[in-house]
């Protein structure tokens, strides 16, 4: 029988789909499969034309087509000679086939290719055993295409549908031919049910060098979590010297999942660190720790707690929750990794539960600090909310027609210094906005009342002092709009003048205590407020009237702001009499000018900035800037200016700061980062980050090295952190080494 048209024959079907086992296996893409557009696809050799029968006929059959046959329903079927064997969409290419009927089972031989959706393997051997659903290739090859791995192994057993195991193997997600990195085991469990893969006997190679070794290792083969070891972490610092840290995650439930850890430094001793979150229909949050029995550098237990929650649990209802804690004033000072935390003075204590009506809001919340900062006075250490509660209206503004607006409080105020006691305010307004398309007034009559119930007040001080003011204002704006043509193409301008006078009379308010209230913050927006100060601790006296303009540059084709530009002042009618204790009288005649401006285009530059200017002494009182170049998403260079001139009036002291960053390609798939923070009034740098990133096919290392000034001490912090990822597998080095690099703006 050589002529091949004469060999198209239909084997009893065996109970066990033969490829069943190979093509769930390996067709899971790994966690990060989206990843690999640096790799380019990683492309399967072509598979065989789909056989005729099997065009047209069951799916269900299996079809083999070869240039010679032996054939036998009762036996063994012998079959050589490009021998092709197609199941649905699945093809097996060998040069011999032996198949034996009453054990369902099969063996190929000589040069066996195998191709299934996403899928190729090639095998000196392959058998089958149909009826257990299980199969053994031997010295076989792998390409998983959408998981862009690919590997070798001794021996491959699809053991049911469930479990793969991979002897004696080598599992990559590199491109063929540019294998950085290998991972080489004894033995490879690969569990499709679980969606994870576990390994013995363990080497991780980086261009042929073992750099790891482990005896056991899991990873994922899918996006989902699943409970295992986390890479392990490393570093080094001043305060610590070496760290290295291990992890266990815990896959509680598809909302719910944990994380156990070690780490140990050199200088100091082990730490135990757990993390647990949650997202349930009522909330979501997370709840952290960290624990040292014995710090040798301290010389006592250190322990950290961090409680964040935020959801609704019921129609109306919700909470939030931010409650940190930790068992020194040095804790973050010493294990912090960055300026931004090691400077931290206070740390949050804070819940809040939150009913939101249909015309009011109401909060109540419990609110206290813990100090870190040994330095701060006692009169100056904030005070605790013990409780307070918060009422608001949220009544739809009708216009042309009267509204009412209103806001109440009541809270207690607590500290081991000074005067404590309970504070009520409440406000109330009524305002008739008239708003059009080009402009709109709105003026506003104000009622506030405050009254205190103190304890430890000053011999002869009053001890429940009240206020009463009455308020009233006037907004007023304009809305002009023009085309614009510009080389760029078509605009659309505005021109928004807006006018703003403030009417409040002067109360001495020097009897009552300063829980909560100081000076609001200087910008723009708050040249149009009804009160300089922040609280309800001092209402400031105002005859007077502001003035300000603001143009915008819109994008005719897509809205989009390309730029704004505004500038404003307030004019004094009379001097401000009511201050914060120990400042002076307020009589200039006019504020600073406030100039705030942007410019978006869209390639390559942005800039932001502000100017305060002292019309008075003829100088700038505050200036900032931010200019940016950014020719693409990963290509940023950042400058930045910040001033402050010393106000002893409000207790600020000269600032003069630049903070210069860039992120930059260097060679292929190389990056260098950089940032620099200076204290130009002190000559005194802040912090300074130096960092280098590869990010290539199917590895990413990022090196930085970190020196900022760390927190009250006065002194400097040296780090160096590594990090490295293995795209598809999994990362190692320290998780300071990712967000040291991201932390570059616009980068």
């Amino acid at each position: 029988m050589n002529d091949r048209s004469a060999l198209h024959r239909r084997l009893p079907r065996a109970p066990g789909p033969l490829l069943l086992g190979l093509c769930l296996a390996f067709g899971a893409a790994p966690a990060g499969a989206g990843e690999w557009a640096q790799c380019g696809p990683l492309a399967l050799p072509e598979a065989p034309a789909s056989l005729p029968d099997a065009l047209s006929g069951d799916p269900e059959s299996v079809h083999i087509e070869s240039d010679d046959a032996d054939l036998s329903q009762e036996g063994t079927s012998s079959l050589s000679g490009n021998v092709h064997l197609q199941s649905g969409s699945r093809h097996l290419r060998a040069e011999r086939l032996v198949y034996d009927h009453e054990s369902e089972e099969a063996r190929a031989e000589g040069d066996v290719r195998l191709w299934d959706e996403g899928v190729f393997v090639g095998a000196d051997r392959v058998e089958i055993a149909l009826a257990q659903e299980r199969a053994f290739a031997e010295r076989a090859r792998f390409i998983l295409r959408d998981a862009h791995a690919h590997g070798s192994a001794a021996r491959v057993s699809l053991e049911g549908p469930r479990l793969v195991r991979v002897e004696d193997g080598r599992y990559t997600t590199c491109n063929p031919g540019e294998e950085t990195w290998v991972l080489e085991a004894g033995a490879i469990d690969i569990d499709r049910e679980k969606q994870v893969g576990t390994a013995r006997s363990v080497w991780l190679r980086v261009h042929g060098v073992p750099v790891f070794y482990a005896p056991f290792l899991s990873f994922p083969l899918s996006d989902a979590r699943s409970s295992g070891f986390l890479p392990p972490t490393a570093g080094v610092s001043d305060s610590n010297g070496l760290e290295l840290g291990a992890s266990y995650y815990f896959n509680l439930a598809p909302n719910r999942d944990a994380t156990l850890g070690l780490r140990w430094l050199n200088e100091r001793g082990v730490q135990t660190a757990g993390e647990y979150r949650y997202l349930m229909p009522w909330g979501s949050g997370r709840v952290s720790g960290e624990y040292m029995a014995d710090d040798r550098e301290y010389g006592d237990e250190r322990a950290a707690l961090a409680i964040r929650h935020d959801g609704a649990f019921a129609s109306r209802w919700s909470a939030d929750i931010d409650y940190q804690w930790a068992s020194d004033d040095d804790y973050l000072r010493d294990f912090g990794a960055d300026l931004a935390h090691s400077a931290l003075a206070h740390l949050p204590q804070r819940a809040d539960l939150i009913y939101s009506g249909s015309w009011f809001r109401v909060r109540g919340r419990m609110q206290d600090y813990q100090m870190l900062d040994g330095d701060i006075a006692p009169e100056d250490l904030p005070y605790a909310r013990l409780p307070q509660l918060l009422a608001t209206t949220r009544l739809p503004e009708r216009n042309r027609r009267i509204n009412f607006a209103g806001a109440a409080e009541l809270a207690h105020f607590d500290r081991d210094f000074g005067v404590t006691g309970t504070r009520m305010d409440l406000q109330s307004s009524l305002y008739f906005p008239v708003r059009g398309p080009s402009g709109f007034v709105v003026p506003k009559l104000g009622l506030r009342l405050t009254h205190y119930d103190l304890s430890d007040v000053h011999s002869g001080a009053e001890d429940s002092p009240s206020r009463l003011l009455p308020t009233f204002s006037i907004d007023s704006g304009l809305h002009y709009e023009r085309d614009l043509a510009l080389a760029s193409g078509s605009f659309v301008q505005t021109l928004e003048p807006r006018a703003f006078y403030l009417l409040v009379p002067s109360r001495n308010q020097d009897d009552q205590p300063l829980f909560d209230t100081g000076y609001a913050s200087d910008d723009f927006a708050q040249l149009f407020r009804e009160n300089r100060f922040n609280g309800a601790d001092r209402i400031g006296d105002a005859n007077q009237l502001t003035l300000g303009l603001r143009s915008r540059l819109l994008s005719s084709s897509r809205g989009e702001e390309i730029a704004s530009a505004s500038i404003g002042q307030i004019y004094y009618f009379r001097d401000r009499s009511v201050t914060l204790p120990g400042a002076a009288r307020e009589d200039e005649s006019m504020s600073d000018i406030i100039a705030e401006g942007a410019l978006r285009m869209r390639h390559p530059w942005s800039l932001r900035s502000a100017l305060h200017w002292d019309p008075d002494e003829g100088r700038p009182s505050r200036a900032s800037a931010l200019l940016r170049y950014q020719p693409g998403a990963r290509r940023v260079i950042n400058a930045a200016y910040r001033f402050l001139r010393e106000d002893p009036q409000r207790e600020h002291e000269e600032l003069e700061q630049v903070d210069l960053s860039f992120a930059w390609p260097v060679a292929r798939e190389w990056r260098a980062v950089a940032r620099w923070t200076r204290a130009l009034h002190g000559g005194r740098n802040l912090e300074s980050m130096a960092g280098l990133e590869y990010d290539g096919c199917c590895l990413t290392v990022r090196t930085a090295v970190r020196r900022y000034l760390n927190g009250g001490s006065g002194d400097h912090t040296n780090a160096v952190f590594l990090n490295f990822e293995l795209k598809g597998l999994g990362g190692a080095g320290s998780p300071e080494a990712g967000p040291a690099l991201r932390g570059i703006s616009g980068y």
